[in-house]
């Protein structure tokens, strides 16, 4: 059996390969960041009268209203218990953004099915001019079974708002079908090019529980592009594509965004997430993703942003660098009371207010700013944007039409909120302490005050490996070459169509190799990815003759 080197760099055009990644320790260094968003948030916290407390819910926005259907009214589950229907939110909610008034319309009367998924948390989401489209979601069913639900809906916004104010019947403002493959929750859905994509995410049944044994769960370990073709009062599907890779694409409660490349595109970005697949921890690369191919990053690490949270990206046409701005929510680093940086591996709540930064030449940074949020705020909630902004493309501020003085940007609404100083409330057995976000979060922006961000970076990225075949056997070779011995080490070979055929963790590394068994394999190209000491960095596949 002999084993070739591929060369390094791994840049498919075609969906069903993938790149890899390796994962070497590397210690912080923090420096005033050279190429940053340049400005200074300032945060006002308030309250509005019968404000709904939720969390993870779907959202539209239509005229001067912010719908918010499904989601949660407690905070977050502890580990043997959570979603039960007692706290679900079977109510649709409009606020009156310029009022400020509250307008409360509850689900009793709708279909049993509609209303178990209309109440249920974590759906996909996204929003097309009037429409509303959600899918999916976890929740326990009027009929006491928890489940994630099969169904697809198209809301008419501007139908179903002046319907619920005039106490008229709304339900003629959903339309819906139902399919197995719609059953996901916690992925993400976004509109680009008139093109749906339906990224991670998993599904889930039986009541949630820390023992694997008592539930049923299965990620998606794809993403899936497909069409909606609308008609008054009914619409269909064409499915177009489903890209597969069970290490990409195995997440969940991550962040999906529209980025401006550096050739002016517009692409979708999955940032972070969890669970890695094999272990539980969350995604420290990144990828973009478009209608023909993704592109999986390896030149930074994603740290201060590790799940759902708000988010706000802005573009700056006239130095080509595009920004995406991440609020709280709940992360594998963060800043102590020392303002180092350290890592908890059980993801706490974080108050970081941190920046990914796609740069000139396509390099990606990340800081962190020296302002915080004013509490453990963010996680599973949502940002009303200011409509009065000059937008770039969707969501996307354009910062060169900003105005320089104080702006208000945005309000963080909704989501969990920890009130306790314990960042990581599982620890001590303290999640039941935490609550649906009862405050509305205004974000101001001032681009003329200087920023004393900080890069978030390794302060080495020299790490090599070889791997080698032993003649005449299954074996496999993989020597390290570092600046840093590897201590440990997890492996992952996938085949060409991006499954796992190959995993092990190894808890200590000896002379600084490894021997893996990897033998009933045919003849093909293969990728590896070692995660060593935590870190990770670039890597290549290799060809298996």
């Amino acid at each position: 059996m002999v084993i070739r080197l591929l060369p390094t760099r791994w840049n498919s055009n075609h969906p069903s390969l993938f790149q890899l990644a390796i994962f070497v320790f590397s210690l912080f260094s923090s420096s005033y960041a050279s190429s940053q968003l340049s400005g200074r948030f300032q945060f006002d916290t308030l309250r509005i009268a019968n404000w709904p407390s939720i969390h993870s819910f779907s959202v539209g926005y239509f005229d001067t209203y912010v719908l918010m259907i499904g989601g949660r009214k407690d905070g977050i589950h502890d580990k043997k218990t959570g979603f039960e229907i007692t706290n679900n939110n079977s109510n649709i909610y409009l606020w009156n953004t310029q009022s400020n008034e509250i307008t409360e319309q509850n689900l009793d009367g709708l279909p049993i099915e509609l209303l178990d998924f209309l109440s249920a948390s974590n759906h996909q989401f996204v929003q097309d001019s009037k429409y509303l489209y959600l899918m999916g979601g976890y929740a326990q069913s009027v009929l006491g079974d928890f489940k994630t639900y099969p169904y697809f809906a198209r809301i008419d916004l501007q139908n179903i708002i002046t319907q619920i104010l005039s106490k008229q019947d709304f339900t003629t403002s959903i339309k819906y079908t139902t399919d197995d493959t719609f059953a996901i929750a916690g992925g993400q859905l976004r509109i680009l090019d008139t093109i749906f994509y339906l990224v991670g995410g998993h599904y889930f049944s039986g009541k949630y529980n820390d023992d694997a044994s008592k539930t049923v769960q299965r990620y998606t370990d794809s993403y899936r592009m497909f069409s909606v073709h609308n008609f008054a009062d009914t619409f269909f599907i064409n499915n177009l594509a489903q890209i597969h890779d069970d290490f990409n694409f195995h997440r969940r409660d991550f962040n999906l965004n529209p980025i401006i490349d550096e050739f002016g595109d517009k692409k979708l970005m999955v940032y972070s997430g969890v669970f890695q697949y094999n272990i539980n921890r969350p995604f420290l690369n990144t990828a973009i993703i478009d209608k023909t191919k993704y592109e999986e990053r390896f030149d930074f690490e994603h740290r201060l942003a590790s799940y759902n949270c708000s988010r706000i990206g802005f573009f700056n046409a006239s130095e080509n660098e595009f920004h995406q701005i991440f609020f709280g929510g709940m992360a594998e680093y963060f800043k102590d009371s020392t303002n180092q940086i350290v890592r908890d591996p059980l993801v706490p709540f974080v108050k970081s207010v941190s920046c990914l930064t796609r740069k000139q030449n396509g390099i990606f940074e990340e800081t962190l700013f020296k302002e915080e949020l004013p509490g453990y705020f963010g996680t599973n909630s949502e940002v009303f944007l200011n409509p009065a902004l000059p937008f770039y493309f969707q969501d996307i501020i354009d910062l060169n039409k900003l105005d320089k003085d104080s702006v208000w940007i945005g309000t963080i609404f909704g989501g969990i909120y920890n009130p306790i100083k314990e960042r990581n409330p599982w620890e001590k057995d303290l999640a039941k302490q935490t609550i649906s976000n009862p405050y509305l979060i205004k974000i101001n922006y001032k681009a003329l005050d200087p920023n004393p961000a900080v890069d978030i970076k390794s302060d080495s990225k020299a790490f090599s490996f070889q791997v080698k075949s032993i003649q005449g056997s299954d074996k496999i070779n993989v020597y390290f070459d570092s600046k840093i011995p590897v201590t440990k080490a997890s492996i992952w070979i996938q085949d060409i169509q991006a499954r796992t055929c190959y995993f092990k963790n190894f808890t200590s590394v000896e002379n600084q190799q490894l021997e893996l068994d990897f033998k009933n394999h045919l003849p093909d190209t293969y990728f590896i990815r070692i995660l060593a000491n935590e870190t990770l960095m670039d890597g290549r596949p290799f060809q298996l003759f």
